[in-house]
């Protein structure tokens, strides 16, 4: 009698339905399969992967893997040490770890940026880094860099335009010639909106007045790695030079290579931060003009044309065109179209096209 109650019991459990906690975990269990194991310091466990997750750009060693292409026909293989073929979906990738410790990726949607937590049994340490890109040095005193040399600027009276750029890079300054690091775009950018007929190679700096009317000349004198080894003060100090050489040799327009020295330059000139609103792209109001001068005594320092006044060089702001700064093309040419436009008419105009 007792074992027929028993057997009714159980056939009674197998007819009811599961609780929704444990459908939701069976659901839950299904979406993973357990395909390897990941070894630990602290041991061997198996760890669950979805079944519809992207492979990452490295696999452990001795392992391949694959994933499904984007296309849904194929699959791309993916080994130790190689990256798979970029997609829209992948923004961004972490090298393969050199550390035999645990790692973890994050990435955060919306940004170029990775975060890579790096494991360790004493502590956590969170790494940022961007897609070929090195991360940014702080302030370098003047003889960090003191065994380079200066730049010469590119200048010559009555020019067209004058560019301005922040200060010359460490293979600038080795080199001798303006931006001449490969991954600097000015030459690009220079060409495709049309200031240049052709592609100048950096060695062709000092052709520049000659062959366009254009020049170059920088904020800051002294060579760093990059823009954040300078202080802000430096730059802010550098526009009265700056000034100086537009008022002694008077070109018609100013482009300002970054809104970082656009900032410097405001600041100098007003005595205050640009507000967010001031902060414009392309040319800008006459108010602004660089250079200007009112009288006899600021009209001795000039070479050139014979005045006594002037209005100073009209001014254009432009993106930077560092390799660091990762602008989409169309963006880019955006930002410098109007600046060629102008430097073709007034070439044109001028008769040296």
């Amino acid at each position: 009698m007792g074992s027929e109650t028993r057997k009714k019991d159980e056939n009674n459990d197998e007819d009811e339905e599961p609780s929704p906690l444990l459908s939701s975990f069976k659901g839950t269990l299904s979406s993973y399969q357990f395909t390897k194991n990941v070894k630990i310091e602290s041991g061997t466990e198996r760890v669950p992967k979805k079944e519809q997750a992207v492979t990452p750009p490295w696999t452990p060693a001795g392992e391949t893997s694959t994933s499904a292409s984007p296309d849904g026909t194929g699959t791309l293989p993916t080994s130790r040490g190689v990256k798979r073929e970029a997609t829209e979906m992948d923004d961004d990738y972490v090298d393969e770890p050199k550390s035999s410790l645990a790692t973890s990726s994050l990435s955060i949607r919306g940004t170029s940026n990775t975060l890579m937590v790096v494991k360790d049994e004493s502590s956590t340490t969170v790494q940022s880094r961007k897609k070929g890109k090195s991360m940014p040095n702080g302030y370098a005193p003047p003889e960090m860099y003191a065994h380079l040399n200066y730049l010469l600027d590119v200048i010559e009276p009555n020019l067209i335009c004058l560019f301005v750029g922040t200060n010359p890079g460490v293979r600038t300054a080795e080199e001798g010639h303006a931006y001449s690091h490969p991954t600097n775009h000015f030459w690009r950018d220079l060409h495709n909106c049309g200031c240049t007929t052709r592609r100048l190679q950096p060695c062709e700096d000092q052709d520049l007045p000659r062959l366009f009317s254009l020049g170059n000349t920088n904020i800051v004198a002294r060579p760093t790695k990059n823009q954040s080894e300078l202080s802000f003060q430096e730059m802010v100090e550098g526009t009265a030079t700056l000034e100086t050489k537009i008022r002694l040799y008077q070109p018609e327009a100013v482009c300002i290579v970054g809104v970082g020295i656009w900032h410097a330059i405001w600041k100098a000139k007003q005595g205050k931060k640009i507000r967010p609103r001031e902060m414009v792209y392309g040319w800008q109001d006459e108010s602004h003009n660089l250079g200007r001068f009112r009288n006899e005594t600021d009209a001795a320092e000039t070479l050139g044309n014979n005045r006594t006044t002037w209005d100073g060089a009209k001014v254009f702001v432009t993106c930077s065109t560092s390799g660091l700064v990762g602008l989409p093309p169309d963006v880019r040419a955006s930002r410098w179209k109007a600046l060629g436009d102008w430097v073709v008419r007034r070439r044109a105009e001028r008769g040296n096209a």
